[in-house]
C-alpha cells in the first residue's frame, strides 16, 4: 500500500489523540478502537481517525487497487472510499474528483486536494481500516524509503527535538534497526501528546514535522 500523495508532502496531523482537536473527543466514543482509548490523555484531546497530508502538487492518490466509491458530507466533504477484500481507505475534504466509480489501480489519481467539509485549511485526510478496523495508516502505508533506515544521529536528533532529552543505548538500537516509518509513528504520537510542553520549550511542530517528512520522501 502506497502513500495517498505523492512527494514532496507536509504531515500536518496525525493519527491517535491531538490536543484541541474537536472531533471523537468522549474516550468512550465507538470509532475510537479500544486500544487507543486506554491511551486517553485526558480533557482537551480529541481522536484524529487518520492522518493529513499537504502535498505540494495537491493530488490525492488510490494507496490501493479496488472498488471505488465517493460521495458528501458535512464531516469529510467530497470523499473517496477504496475498498478491497482487505483494506477499504477513505480520502477526504477533495475540492474536485478526478473520477467517481469503478476500479481503480494502485497510484491512480483520485482526486485534488480541498477545503470541503469541516476541514479547517487544504488538506487530504487518509484513514484505513484493515478487516473493518479503524487502524494507523502509518503501520500500513509503504513508500519508496520505507527500508531506508535512521542513523544514530537521526535517532538522537529526534528524540532530543521530540522530547528535549536525549535517547537511551536501547532507544538508539532499536529505531537504527528498523525503517524510517517507525520512528516517524513514533515521533508524531509524541507530538501530539505532548504539542504544548514542545511549544513551551520553544520548538514548533512543524519544524519537527519537516524534518521528518524530508527522511520519509
Amino acid at each position: 500500500m502506497r502513500l495517498p500523495v505523492n512527494s514532496p508532502y507536509q504531515i500536518t496531523t496525525p493519527y491517535g489523540w491531538v490536543k484541541d482537536y474537536p472531533l471523537h473527543r468522549d474516550p468512550n466514543d465507538p470509532i475510537i478502537p479500544a486500544s487507543e482509548r486506554a491511551k486517553y490523555p485526558g480533557a482537551g484531546y480529541g481522536f484524529h481517525t487518520g492522518i493529513d497530508y499537504v502535498p505540494a502538487d495537491g493530488k490525492t492518490i488510490a494507496t490501493h487497487s479496488g472498488s471505488l466509491s465517493t460521495g458528501n458530507d458535512a464531516i469529510n466533504g467530497n470523499y473517496s472510499i477504496v475498498n478491497d477484500s482487505k483494506f477499504r481507505t477513505y480520502i477526504a475534504h477533495q475540492s474536485i474528483f478526478s473520477v467517481r466509480s469503478g476500479t481503480v489501480e494502485e497510484g491512480q489519481q483520485l482526486g485534488v486536494m480541498g477545503e470541503t467539509g469541516a476541514a479547517k485549511g487544504a488538506h487530504v485526510h487518509h484513514s484505513l481500516r484493515v478487516d473493518g478496523a479503524l487502524v494507523n495508516p502509518a503501520l500500513y502505508v509503504n513508500n519508496e524509503s520505507e527500508e531506508i533506515m535512521p542513523t544514530e544521529q537521526d535517532v538522537k536528533y529526534v528524540f532530543q527535538v521530540v522530547t528535549g532529552s536525549a535517547p537511551t543505548a536501547q532507544n538508539i538500537a532499536f529505531y537504527t534497526a528498523r525503517p524510517w516509518s517507525r520512528l516517524n509513528s513514533w515521533a508524531m504520537t509524541k507530538l501530539a501528546q505532548n504539542y504544548e510542553a514542545q511549544l513551551a520549550a520553544g520548538t514548533t511542530k512543524d519544524s519537527v514535522i519537516k524534518y521528518l517528512s524530508e527522511h520519509l520522501t
